[in-house]
């Protein structure tokens, strides 16, 4: 299939277009600046890249040409869509993104996000209805594995013996997955045919809440040093705390166990019984 990257200035773009470029498909990429890309990419770009800015547009969006494209992923770049702002650049973006692609004779996007966003999702699914596109929503929740935020956070955590966690009063699970694992799934699917106009919730086998994966690092690793972990109710206090004793920011997290306390994804399909797909123990991203 033709394939074209969207959104690779974040870590799971530039991991996405990594592993696409090894697939099986020809893969091609849009990013504003395509040398601050290659970068920070770890291997050389062997996919074709293109500048183009999709918020301000500009000639090279005019006269972008890709005839024959397949299919086009979008990964998002916003960390906070409750932000009014940053809301908007998404839909922007989003807009601009999709009339590009049907400029170019495709009519099917996967927009992938993370699970937290769920609350804004009918903004965006609205706008892929208004434009009359083939979508699916993927919701992918916490990711471990090199590069992650959740490793990065971590990682900053257990440099400190002890741990302010924000931990609201109703427990708030999370079910991580190996972020190769989610790559290799994404690469796998049959987008033409699969989850057409629906959302996908990617989510791992284990069931955890923030603490037990915390804790789950240190055995993997065999980390031999005592921490002292203290839960927090109050999200500005934990994040005050963070922030000016140890230099951590803790943004990104805090607002994931904010949007997913209470959260059901009733919303969204099963794919399992859908795709055949094998995951790998948690370990391996740890």
């Amino acid at each position: 299939m033709k394939v074209l990257l969207c959104g690779l200035n974040f870590y799971l773009g530039r991991a996405a277009l990594e592993y696409f470029q090894n697939s099986d498909n020809t893969v091609y990429g849009l990013v504003r600046d395509p040398t601050l890309l290659k970068d920070k990419m770890p291997e050389a770009i062997q996919t074709p890249i293109f500048p183009l800015d999709i918020i301000r547009q500009g000639f090279e969006f005019d006269f972008f040409k890709l005839p024959d494209l397949d299919i086009a992923f979008y990964f998002t770049q916003i960390p906070d869509l409750s932000d009014k702002i940053a809301l908007h650049y998404e839909q922007l973006g989003l807009r601009n993104y999709i009339n590009l692609i049907q400029r170019n004779g495709c009519n099917r996007i996967v927009y992938v996000c993370k699970s937290y966003a769920h609350t804004y999702l009918p903004l965006l699914e609205d706008l892929f209805v208004s434009l009359n596109v083939q979508y699916t929503i993927v919701m992918k929740d916490v990711s471990i594995g090199m590069g992650t935020c959740m490793n990065q956070y971590i990682d900053s955590l257990l440099a400190h013996r002890t741990i302010f966690l924000y931990k609201p009063r109703d427990k708030v699970y999370i079910r991580p997955v190996v972020l190769e694992d989610f790559l290799t799934w994404l690469t796998k699917v049959d987008w033409k045919k699969k989850f057409l106009n629906t959302w996908i919730k990617f989510s791992g086998k284990k069931k955890l809440e923030i603490e037990e994966l915390i804790k789950l690092f240190i055995q993997v690793r065999g980390i031999r040093k005592r921490y002292t972990i203290i839960p927090i109710r109050n999200r500005f206090l934990a994040k005050k705390l963070n922030q000016f004793v140890y230099g951590i920011n803790s943004d990104r997290f805090l607002a994931y166990i904010q949007e997913m306390n209470g959260f059901h994804d009733s919303a969204a399909m099963d794919w399992q019984d859908i795709v055949d797909f094998k995951f790998s123990p948690l370990s391996k991203g740890i």
